[in-house]
C-alpha cells in the first residue's frame, strides 16, 4: 500500500469531492427547481458512485487520509468564496463533480480497478446532467440574458426546457438565425475540457449570436469530443455552432455549419460532405474572393484582416479600406475579422459593415455583457 499511498489519498479526496458536488447538485434541482427529472438524475448518479466505491477498499482510503497535513487544504481561490447567481453556482458544482470524476478514472487506471470504464461512464453522463442543468437555467429563449441577477423563470414546468428531446436546427432556423446575427466569436480550447464548457457557457448568457471552434491543436478525438459536447449544448439555443475547416467533424457531430479559408477545400466540394441543411462560411480579404465565393453555394463570408490580429498571422491585411471596396458588392451575409476590439469597432461599422467577428476580445477572461453591447452593433444591414 505505501507505494500507492498519495494514489489512495487522491482517491479518497476525489470521491469526497464528487459526493459532495453531486449532492450539492441533487438538492438544489429538488428544493430550488422542484424538478424530479434531474432530482433523479442526481440521486441515481450519486448511488452509482457509490456502488463504484466498492472497488476502494474503505481501510485502505481511511488509512491514508491525512486532513491536518493536506497541504492544499488552506490554498483557496477568490471564486471560490463567493457564487455571484445560480449559473456559477451550478457551474462550480457541475465542474467539480466532471473534474473529481476524471481524476478517479485516471488513478483506477494506476491502481489497476475494475471500475475505471464506469468511471468513464459516469463522468460522460455528468456532461449531460451540466447540459441540462445549464440550459434549464437560461432556457430557450435565454432569460439570463434578460435577468441579470440569474433568477430562473418561474416554477418547475416553466423552468424546465425541452432539452431531453434536443433537435437540430433546421435549414430555415439556421438561415434565420444567420440573417439576424451581427456578433460572431471565435474561441480555441482555452487550454482545457473544463474551461472550454465554461467559456461557451458564458457566451450563450451574453447572448452571443456565432460561435465558432477553431483549434489546430487538438487530435481528431480530441476535436470531435470538444465538437460533439458544443453541438449538444447549443442546439436548443439561438446560437449557431461553426466548426473551422473540418466538413467532416461538423457533419459528424451535427454543427450548424462548417468555415473554410482560400487554401482549403473548395465550397462545393465542401457542400458534397455537409449536405445542403448545414451552412458554409468562407474567409476572404479582396473583392475578387468575395465575387468568387458569392456565387458558389456558401452562405456567408469573412473578410479580412481588418486590423492585425494577435491570434491568427497574416502576411499583410485587408484594412478598413478593403471593408470599403467590397462593401457594395456584398450580397451575403459578411463578418469583419481581424484585430477587432472595443478600441476600433466604431471604425469597422463606420465603412458600412454591421457585423463583426472577434475572438481576443470575447476571450476568457474578458467576458461581460458590457463588452457585448460595445461590440455589438445598432442594426443589421
Amino acid at each position: 500500500m505505501d507505494n500507492h499511498r498519495g494514489w489512495w489519498r487522491i482517491v479518497d479526496a476525489n470521491f469526497n469531492r464528487c459526493s459532495e458536488g453531486m449532492r450539492v447538485l441533487e438538492d438544489w434541482s429538488r428544493f430550488v427547481a422542484d424538478d424530479p427529472e434531474l432530482s433523479k438524475t442526481c440521486k441515481e448518479m450519486r448511488h452509482r458512485l457509490h456502488e463504484l466505491s466498492n472497488a476502494w477498499p474503505l481501510e485502505q482510503r481511511l488509512a491514508t487520509r491525512d486532513v491536518a497535513a493536506d497541504v492544499g487544504r488552506t490554498i483557496k481561490t477568490e471564486s471560490e468564496r463567493h457564487r455571484s447567481n445560480e449559473l456559477s453556482f451550478l457551474q462550480a458544482n457541475c465542474y467539480r463533480v466532471q473534474q473529481s470524476l476524471r481524476v478517479l478514472e485516471e488513478a483506477a487506471k494506476l491502481l489497476e480497478l475494475i471500475a475505471a470504464p464506469e468511471l468513464e461512464k459516469l463522468r460522460y453522463r455528468s456532461y449531460e446532467l451540466q447540459q441540462r442543468l445549464i440550459l434549464g437555467l437560461v432556457g430557450p429563449a435565454q432569460q439570463v440574458a434578460a435577468d441579470n441577477k440569474g433568477r430562473h423563470p418561474g416554477g418547475s414546468a416553466a423552468w424546465r426546457s425541452n432539452i431531453l428531446g434536443i433537435e437540430e436546427k433546421t435549414l430555415e432556423d439556421r438561415l434565420k438565425l444567420l440573417q439576424a446575427a451581427t456578433l460572431y466569436v471565435l474561441t480555441d480550447a482555452c487550454g482545457g475540457f473544463a474551461a472550454f464548457q465554461q467559456h461557451v457557457e458564458q457566451l450563450v448568457v451574453l447572448g452571443v449570436d456565432v460561435i465558432q471552434l477553431r483549434e489546430k491543436s487538438l487530435t481528431d478525438l480530441q476535436l470531435w469530443e470538444f465538437s460533439s459536447w458544443t453541438a449538444q449544448f447549443l442546439a436548443p439555443t439561438r446560437v449557431l455552432l461553426i466548426i473551422n475547416d473540418r466538413a467532416d467533424i461538423a457533419a459528424g457531430v451535427g454543427a450548424d455549419g462548417v468555415h473554410v479559408g482560400q487554401d482549403e477545400l473548395p465550397v462545393e466540394a465542401v457542400r458534397q460532405v455537409v449536405g445542403p441543411e448545414r451552412l458554409i462560411g468562407v474567409s476572404t480579404h479582396e473583392v475578387k474572393q468575395v465575387q468568387t465565393a458569392q456565387q458558389t453555394s456558401a452562405n456567408y463570408l469573412g473578410l479580412g484582416p481588418v486590423f492585425p490580429s494577435r491570434t491568427k498571422s497574416f502576411p499583410g491585411f485587408a484594412g478598413l479600406e478593403t471593408l470599403r471596396n467590397c462593401a457594395p458588392y456584398l450580397e451575403l451575409p459578411t463578418f469583419a475579422i481581424g484585430g477587432i476590439d472595443a478600441s476600433n469597432v466604431s471604425q469597422v461599422y463606420a465603412t458600412g459593415l454591421s457585423r463583426i467577428a472577434v475572438q481576443g476580445a470575447l476571450g476568457p477572461g474578458k467576458l461581460s455583457r458590457a463588452m457585448v453591447q460595445t461590440l455589438r452593433p445598432t442594426s443589421v444591414s
